[in-house]
């Protein structure tokens, strides 16, 4: 082969790779987005936000209906709402509940507290499109998340898919024409089930009792008052335990079912400051319904049902023997 054959030969190899690199897609992509440091919710708001509202919503229909208001009950439409409350009760100066629109719970506080510290983080943020109205149309559903304070909205964010590959989740914020990802630390906050969200111990409220009634129905009861010297490990035993799934209302087996029915037995519990709250158990197939019950004024009403297991019952009949 000539010299100059050879050069031609080198010329049309160097052409061909040339080509081919041009056509490698990591060659035509983007640079990846740069990230910046911000908050979900301002850190300043945080102990003013009264209200934490979660709803689906999709394109089809924008509304965050509480179930109970609308017929059709799909994920879509499902809300439920994280309500502040000043207390009237115990030593805490608050306390929140959870609400579907049929049922109303005391909230666990550490869920609470914990949604509302990922919130205020300082996170890393990535800008991954400046056309929100596009990317949104591409998803048929998203998560939407509000932090009021009465009639002022502090915040509110559209959470949609989680990317995979990063582990970052997409989200809008109203008034902003950007979409955002972050690092998913929310997904497990982004649902409507009020069982996810409420208190998980038997005793809901009352955390300084004075007095602890047990009675099984033909039984005497069996009282138990703060100079008792057992009270102390009496009630520590009957605090730590849990209750099962919240019935709702729409449940097959309403606990209204039961309530013609005469209870198995009554746990009532009493502060210093006369208020009380009472477990009613009624005995089912499989464990028991029981329903709770505490009002000591209008605003701290709350009135819902539960299931708890025969070794939770036959646990709390052992402590009062």
């Amino acid at each position: 082969m000539t010299s100059l054959n050879k050069k031609l030969a080198v010329l049309t190899l160097v052409s061909f790779f040339l080509c081919a690199f041009s056509f490698l897609p990591f060659v035509r992509q983007k640079s990846a987005p740069k990230a910046f440091q911000s908050a979900l919710l301002n850190p300043s708001h945080r102990e003013d936000v009264t209200e934490i509202l979660l709803s689906y919503k999709d394109d089809n229909d924008t509304s965050s209906t509480p179930r109970g208001e609308n017929t059709k009950e799909t994920h879509e439409n499902a809300a439920i709402s994280l309500k502040k409350h000043a207390a009237s009760i115990g030593k805490a100066s608050s306390f929140w509940t959870a609400s579907d629109g049929l049922t109303t719970v005391r909230a666990d506080e550490k869920l609470v507290r914990n949604l509302l510290d990922n919130a205020i983080k300082l996170r890393k943020m990535y800008i991954i499109s400046d056309n929100k109205k596009q990317w949104a149309s591409l998803d048929s559903a998203s998560f939407v998340v509000q932090y009021r304070n009465n009639n002022i909205m502090y915040t509110k964010i559209d959470f949609f898919n989680t990317n995979s590959l990063t582990n970052r989740i997409v989200f809008t914020v109203e008034a902003q024409r950007n979409v955002y990802e972050t690092e998913d630390t929310l997904s497990q906050f982004l649902t409507t089930d009020i069982k996810y969200w409420a208190k998980p111990e038997l005793i809901q409220t009352i955390s300084t009792p004075i007095s602890l009634i047990f009675q099984e129905n033909g039984k005497n009861p069996v009282k138990i008052t703060d100079f008792s010297p057992e009270f102390e490990r009496i009630s520590h035993d009957v605090f730590v335990l849990r209750h099962g799934a919240i019935l709702l209302p729409t449940d097959s087996k309403s606990f209204g079912d039961s309530l013609s029915q005469a209870s198995a037995a009554t746990l009532t519990v009493m502060d210093e400051k006369g208020d009380s709250e009472r477990i009613s158990f009624y005995l089912q197939k499989y464990g028991y319904r029981c329903e709770y019950s505490f009002s000591p004024d209008a605003s701290d009403n709350l009135h819902f049902a539960f299931e708890i297991s025969d070794w939770t019952y036959d646990r709390l009949k052992t402590i009062f023997q």
